[in-house]
């Protein structure tokens, strides 16, 4: 039998988990009903560009993780956390101070694209952590190359990103395709006839083709579209795709 005191204490803390949890659900349903309201003005978003419905399309497959928009509305302070490691593997630094000079190239890729959030390079207290040439991703799947994380609690009570992880295994070219992950884009449903960092189905038709597309840094100039529409400060983090969709006279169907 329990004393009455480790009762009385089992019982408020069996409340204060309720109290949580009810707390939790309401902020959660609170924030559904706030970006139940979030549009975008089309007339706005498309003024002064010449989208074709093919591009905006593309937007709809591949800038709506969870069916709702998700950007950063705040500097990108990129951290790699295994800079200074030294390994004993054969031209492993000398791999590791390229990857270093290759992160520091897509920051350079991205920074236009993103304005006006601005994305750069910190030594200490980031908030996109990059772990480079790792020997495993924490996810169990064997063959998974990469990884980019955002905290489960992030995502559950914000549409904005504020922090992310992206992982990549020694000697995988996925790091940009990690980190774009990490700022808001998913896997496109279906595969498309020109190449994207951020598609793994992509089918060269040629040796010459996959030397020219498929490197560390290439971006296409169709995700660097898809990305600055993601960043226009008419995109609001919380539109959900069916709104978008609306908005630009378009349908699900018509993919």
């Amino acid at each position: 039998m329990l004393s009455k005191k480790w009762t009385l204490i089992f019982h408020i803390f069996r409340i204060t988990v309720y109290v949580f949890v009810i707390l939790c659900i309401a902020f959660y349903a609170f924030l559904l009903y706030a970006t139940s309201s979030i549009t975008v003005n089309r007339e706005n978003f498309l003024k002064g560009k010449n989208y074709s419905k093919e591009t905006l399309l593309l937007f709809s497959d591949i800038a709506f993780p969870d069916d709702k928009i998700r950007k950063w509305n705040e500097d990108i302070k990129v951290e790699i956390a295994n800079e200074d490691r030294k390994v004993k593997i054969p031209y492993a630094d000398l791999r590791n101070k390229g990857s270093i000079s290759g992160v520091d190239s897509i920051i350079n890729i991205l920074s236009p694209l993103i304005y006006p959030v601005k994305i750069y390079r910190v030594p200490q207290n980031g908030n996109l952590i990059v772990h480079l040439n790792v020997d495993s991703v924490p996810i169990p799947t064997k063959n998974a190359q990469g990884f980019c994380y955002i905290p489960p609690l992030i995502k559950t009570f914000s549409w904005n990103i504020k922090y992310a992880e992206v992982y990549n295994i020694w000697y995988s070219p996925v790091i940009f395709h990690e980190i774009l992950h990490a700022i808001g884009l998913q896997h496109p449903s279906k595969e498309y006839p020109f190449y994207m960092a951020i598609d793994d189905e992509y089918t060269f038709g040629s040796l010459e083709e996959e030397e020219k597309f498929h490197t560390p840094l290439y971006l296409s100039e169709e995700e660097k579209t898809i990305i600055k529409m993601l960043y226009s400060p008419y995109i609001k983090s919380g539109l959900s795709k069916k709104e978008f969709l609306k908005q630009m006279k378009l349908q699900d169907n018509d993919k």
